[in-house]
């Protein structure tokens, strides 16, 4: 009889659950405008799923990556005293390659800097323009870039506005050269340093990023193959 109550009981829960699953399903509403596919109905149908299906696993993605870069600054911190190379060993036995886990930190300092979590969301190159600015631009202006629909123009908005007029001119080598042609002022002249100083450490850790993804193409077995 306890067997029989138990399993009706079961029954009504995977009930009410299905029904509250269907709710859900049912109000999601598209943010695609599906009308210029030239698709079927039913196509449509599926794709709508298909589309809150990675939506939701997406948001999932960040919410991991949220974890993985506090776990990382935990980890990092932990082992700071230890002797070099102690913290990388660390995670590359994990299988982490150090690319994405020195991003991940970075995307933590400045999400513990400015307390939003679109910070894991944005792309890299927004990160490296947030690092340029970040000391001398107002924290509340670069919190409404990093909510703006195109982070990336937004912050390198930020980043010409902060460091005055400029011309841009062709060199020989045709590398884009910023010649500025206003006057500053002392504290301008203060300001411009700081960006400049900021925007040199930019470039280092771009460079570091770039010489890892060098040396983790010349590790791959596919580069091998055709080299």
């Amino acid at each position: 009889m306890k067997n029989k109550v138990n399993s009706r009981l079961v029954n009504k829960l995977n009930e009410k659950f299905n029904i509250q699953k269907e709710e859900i399903i049912s109000s999601y509403k598209s943010i695609i405008d599906y009308s210029t596919f030239e698709i079927t109905d039913v196509e449509k149908d599926k794709l709508i799923k298909y589309e809150e299906q990675v939506i939701f696993h997406g948001k999932e993605i960040i919410k991991n990556n949220i974890e993985l870069a506090k776990i990382f600054s935990e980890a990092q911190k932990t082992l700071s005293s230890n002797k070099t190379g102690t913290f990388t060993k660390w995670f590359e036995a994990l299988g982490f390659k150090k690319t994405f886990v020195y991003m991940c930190i970075k995307r933590n300092e400045l999400f513990l800097e400015f307390e939003d979590s679109k910070i894991f969301d944005i792309p890299e190159k927004a990160l490296f323009e947030i690092s340029k600015i970040k000391d001398t631009v107002t924290k509340d202006k670069i919190k409404e870039a990093i909510k703006s629909n195109k982070p990336l123009e937004a912050v390198r908005t930020l980043n010409k506005e902060s460091f005055g007029h400029r011309t841009i001119k062709k060199v020989d080598n045709n590398i884009e050269e910023a010649q500025v042609i206003e006057v500053f002022s002392n504290d301008e002249q203060e300001k411009t340093l700081k960006i400049i100083r900021a925007e040199i450490e930019v470039l280092m850790n771009k460079l570091e990023y770039l010489r890892l993804k060098e040396i983790e193409i010349l590790k791959s077995s596919k580069f091998n193959e055709i080299k």
